[in-house]
């Protein structure tokens, strides 16, 4: 007679084998979604979110992470698997190098060399983009006759500019606005990566140069100048989103190339201005742009 508890343990295996050979196996862990810490970069991450799982990829609530420093670091580690980048800005951290304004395509190339030896997949680049601008009130374009960035060189030090602690220590920051266009600020003032501090400091008077972000729609909105780039400087900086490889599935690589490649620029300014100026949850606004984009 065969023992009740030897048939059972052979039952047991015979259902794993089933469930393994129907795919219900170990389920595999949630992507872990990263973004930096302001509106757009969490509007962008929770798009790839929602198209992943529409793939019936799980995914974690999306950790904000405090400039470069923490992102790539908690990228390494595994703390997060997933960020949505800029190309240019991803670089130039990466390398501590000063380099020279190219195509984006060739920044990406370059950034995927750097970071694939580290366990980090680069995917494709959209045509979308959010660079850094240097912008001051019209009142102060006209003061000091303002239209250019080489027009603050004669002026700049009796001027203080604004931005986040990165930008007083980078060469797509001051060290860079000094090596190009000899322009040394009379002093600078900690604000903010995603603006909202920048653009108070602005408005009230208290930095009389801010760098801001292209994808700003209050530059426009408040009628102020972005000064141009006469010379060569900042770099193209397209999304671009970095996952870690060993989570990787070519069925995520389609999900999330798909969403790079809808995106425009245009997109950007209106998430920041539905996220900055009207209020809406990053959830809505990435909800509504997948639904009208047939991606979801």
């Amino acid at each position: 007679m065969t023992n009740p508890r030897v048939r059972a343990v052979a039952g047991l295996a015979v259902a794993l084998a089933i469930l393994a050979s129907c795919g219900g196996g170990v389920s595999t862990p949630p992507v872990s979604m990263g973004a930096f810490d302001f509106g757009e970069s969490v509007v962008l991450a929770e798009l790839y979110a929602q198209a992943l799982q529409a793939r019936g990829v799980a995914t974690t609530a999306i950790s904000q992470l405090a400039g470069r420093e923490g992102t790539f670091p908690a990228l390494e580690s595994g703390e997060i698997d997933f960020l949505p980048e800029y190309n240019g800005n991803a670089l130039a951290f990466i390398t501590q190098e000063e380099i020279a304004p190219t195509d984006p395509e060739a920044i990406t190339a370059r950034l995927r060399a750097e970071l694939e030896p580290r366990g980090l997949a680069v995917l494709e680049s959209s045509p979308a983009e959010n660079r850094d601008e240097l912008v001051v009130t019209a009142e102060t374009a006209e003061r000091y006759g303002l239209r250019t960035v080489s027009d603050l060189a004669p002026v700049a030090e009796r001027l203080t500019v604004g931005g986040p602690i990165e930008f007083s220590e980078r060469h797509t920051g001051l060290v860079g606005l000094r090596s190009v266009y000899g322009i040394e600020f009379g002093e600078f003032v900690q604000t903010d990566a995603g603006g909202r501090l920048t653009v108070a400091a602005l408005e009230d008077g208290t930095v009389d140069v801010a760098r801001l972000f292209s994808t700003d729609p209050l530059v426009e909105e408040n009628n102020w100048v972005v000064l141009v780039e006469d010379r060569p400087f900042t770099l193209p900086n397209s999304i671009t989103p970095i996952v870690r490889a060993d989570v990787l599935t070519d069925d995520m690589a389609e999900a999330i190339n798909a969403v790079s490649s809808a995106l425009t620029t245009e997109d950007l300014v209106e998430f920041n201005r539905r996220h900055s100026i009207h209020g809406d949850d990053p959830e809505a606004i990435a909800r509504s742009f997948l639904n009208d984009r047939g991606l979801v």
